[in-house]
């Protein structure tokens, strides 16, 4: 076990009962997250005990932060292999778990004020839009059990091709619960929506809850496309560019400033 020492900070994550231990070196971790710096550079008392508490937080997605700082590399679990054909319903399933993960570390980086960490997720999240995946389609006419075999009279009947998967309800309602307005992630999950008429209006036509702050947004988007000319339009998933929805500092502390003033006004 490491030796405590001055270049140490112990971060304790999760259940203030049973948290989960951290020992880390300082110099890891407050370069990349505002948060960590101002608790470690002012006369507070995580300053002096060296020792912060983050009751909040979740310790796998903890994990997953840490070995994004420590390696640059988002941790979220191994991918489909894809040289081979799989089901759509299988991609859907995987990559919109992957989703829920990339969300959930771009909301832990947020409130640790890492912009570099926000935008390695934007990254994530784009490069699972386009899968590059192998689906199978059945060829009308053809049974599932034709398109499963693996004869050549069979692979006749059936095609392979790319798919995009948009994110479901449960991220949207994550990232809209977890950020202030001004996060461009919102602008994004907004754009991948209305990119998806056919998933959007399936999605609208069930029974689900969505979140009154997205739904506002995403009526005036709608509302934009329907009014104006050829200057608004939808986007094509295949050109969006991270770079349009990166955070930068000065966005970064305006998102603060809202989220601040949005507590204080409901309490």
């Amino acid at each position: 076990m490491l030796r405590f020492t001055n270049n140490n900070i112990r971060i304790l994550v999760g259940d203030p009962d049973a948290p989960k231990e951290y020992l880390i070196y300082a110099f890891q971790i407050v370069d990349r997250s505002r948060f960590f710096r101002n608790a470690l550079s002012h006369d507070w008392k995580e300053a002096t005990e060296r020792t912060i508490k983050f009751p909040e937080g979740d310790p796998e997605t903890f994990e997953r932060y840490l070995s994004m700082v420590l390696t640059d590399t988002i941790a979220i679990g191994e991918e489909l292999d894809k040289d081979s054909e799989h089901q759509r319903e299988h991609v859907q399933d995987e990559v919109r778990r992957r989703y829920l993960q990339l969300v959930e570390l771009f909301v832990l980086c947020d409130k640790l004020q890492d912009t570099e960490g926000m935008n390695s997720v934007i990254d994530a999240l784009l490069e699972q839009l386009d899968t590059g995946y192998l689906i199978v389609k059945n060829v009308a006419g053809h049974t599932q059990s034709d398109a499963n075999s693996s004869s050549p009279s069979d692979l006749e009947h059936r095609k392979r091709r790319r798919t995009y998967v948009a994110p479901t309800y449960r991220v949207i309602n994550l990232i809209y619960s977890n950020t202030a307005g001004p996060r461009s992630i919102r602008r994004l999950v907004l754009d991948l929506w209305t990119a998806f008429p056919g998933f959007l209006a399936k999605t609208l036509g069930k029974k689900v809850e969505l979140n009154y702050e997205f739904l506002l947004d995403l009526a005036k988007r709608l509302a934009e496309h329907a009014y104006q000319d050829s200057k608004v339009r939808p986007c094509r998933p295949r050109d969006l560019c991270p770079k349009d929805y990166y955070e930068d500092e000065h966005v970064s502390q305006a998102a603060e400033e809202s989220g601040s003033a949005k507590k204080t006004k409901t309490t």
